[in-house]
């Protein structure tokens, strides 16, 4: 009993922190630390929901940076079993890049999942060649597609990309966002949204 009260301690001591506290300066904003309890669940949490590739690149640390990091609001959206984000692997090199296979293993203890769906981010290892700022900018951006629910709702557009790129600044990810933008952005090409780049807001009066 000892040991719970202390678990739901922690537990309340981590929200509580992630709303509130406001320590350490990061990307120009300021967010709280995270406590050893959220470290902890979303080591798990990518342990059963991301590929085990990413552990042995530079992707897998910047993914749990940029989770460590989100608004709890947000953290608590990615982390929903019922309609969990999975993180896979995609190949551009090898046997990989015709077809490969990732694999969601539950657990009997585990709560149940995918009632409501789910959302897959699909990683390229492509993405590795990048810095670690650029990495976490490309992640942060697919995170923000999902926690505002661009595709579900449809909003599948160039104006969708700035709303992302908006929120994850927003988040702080405003260095990593520019890391991404200047490694990346220029290899966009291509009709639709593939084709989309960064372009200076439009004032409302002038639209």
């Amino acid at each position: 009993m000892n040991q719970f009260i202390k678990d739901v301690v922690k537990i309340i001591l981590c929200v509580f922190l992630l709303i509130l506290g406001v320590i350490f300066a990061r990307g120009g904003r300021m967010v709280a630390p995270v406590m050893p309890s959220c470290r902890s669940g979303i080591d798990l949490y990518l342990a059963e929901f991301s590929a085990p590739s990413f552990t042995s690149s530079k992707i897998g640390p910047a993914l749990r940076e940029v989770l460590l990091r989100l608004p709890e609001e947000a953290l608590a959206k990615v982390m929903d079993r019922r309609r969990p984000v999975l993180f896979v692997d995609v190949y551009s090199g090898g046997t990989g890049r015709f077809a490969s296979s990732s694999e969601v293993i539950l657990e009997p203890k585990d709560a149940p999942a995918f009632q409501q769906g789910m959302t897959l981010i699909k990683i390229s290892d492509a993405l590795a060649d990048g810095s670690s700022s650029a990495i976490k900018g490309i992640l942060a951006h697919e995170i923000a597609h999902r926690v505002l629910d661009h595709i579900r709702l449809h909003h599948v557009s160039c104006q969708s990309e700035r709303e992302a790129n908006r929120l994850i600044k927003s988040w702080g990810f405003t260095r990593e966002y520019e890391a991404a933008s200047a490694e990346f952005g220029r290899e966009k090409a291509g009709d639709g949204v593939v084709g989309c780049q960064e372009y200076p807001e439009i004032p409302e009066v002038l639209k």
